[in-house]
């Protein structure tokens, strides 16, 4: 069987070549844990199909779909129906980047109601 030919690796800016998408060098790592030990268990995709599909809390888009169900305060073992909202893709992504610290940012505890982050004047 031919071997595939090869091609410059994908990240910007590598010139060396390789048979797979990336290089070595630039192959990611599979650090991230499963999905199950990050809490997406089984008790999680049964509140996912028994939470009423409201539309997202933020951009009011009707329930569709592929709306993800988003924990408020960020921690997956939280399944508290006060806990839990329907966000499209787009609108969850900001909020994940903004609040749970996804995206290499620091995390932000604090709830909805809190005034955001900023100087404090005395």
């Amino acid at each position: 069987m031919p071997h595939k030919p090869m091609s410059v690796c994908a990240q910007p800016g590598c010139p060396t070549l390789t048979r797979s998408a990336r290089c070595d060098e630039h192959k990611p790592t599979d650090d991230r844990p499963s999905a199950h030990r990050r809490g997406y268990d089984r008790a999680h995709r049964r509140r996912r199909e028994h939470t009423p599909r409201t539309p997202c809390v933020d951009c009011g888009q009707p329930w569709q779909p592929g709306m993800h169900l988003d924990h408020v305060d960020g921690n997956v073992r939280n399944n508290d129906p006060a806990n839990l909202v329907w966000r499209d893709a787009s609108c969850h992504a900001i909020k994940t980047a903004a609040r749970d610290g996804s995206f290499g940012r620091p995390r932000v505890n604090r709830r909805d109601d809190d005034p955001p982050p900023g100087p404090v004047f005395a």
